[in-house]
């Protein structure tokens, strides 16, 4: 009973897909006609700003050998330094006073 009524649903899928073909062909001879339009090539700028937060890899503390007032720092916060770059100048004039 079950093999049957499976036979007569494959059957009619057959069918109706046998039918529904020649309507597509029908379809397709038909041709419509679009316009054409050509886009204008201009240049766009396209700028988005987000909010953030920065942070360093590592945190490097630098502390002079001597005491004293940082007269004038000469690398800014967050630039790269290299090897014997002078950072800060140091006015220690008191402790060159009282040796």
């Amino acid at each position: 009973m079950k093999k049957t009524f499976m036979l007569i649903g494959i059957a009619i899928c057959l069918l109706s897909a046998c039918s529904s073909e020649k309507e597509n062909t029908q379809e397709m001879t038909t041709t419509q006609n679009y316009t054409i339009v050509n886009p204008a090539i201009i240049d766009t700028v396209y700028t988005k700003e987000y909010v953030a937060e920065i942070q360093s890899v590592q945190n490097v503390e630098i502390r002079s050998k001597t005491k004293g007032v940082i007269e004038k720092i000469w690398a800014d916060e967050g630039k790269f330094v290299t090897a014997g770059q002078t950072i800060y100048s140091i006015n220690n004039e008191n402790t060159r006073n009282r040796t």
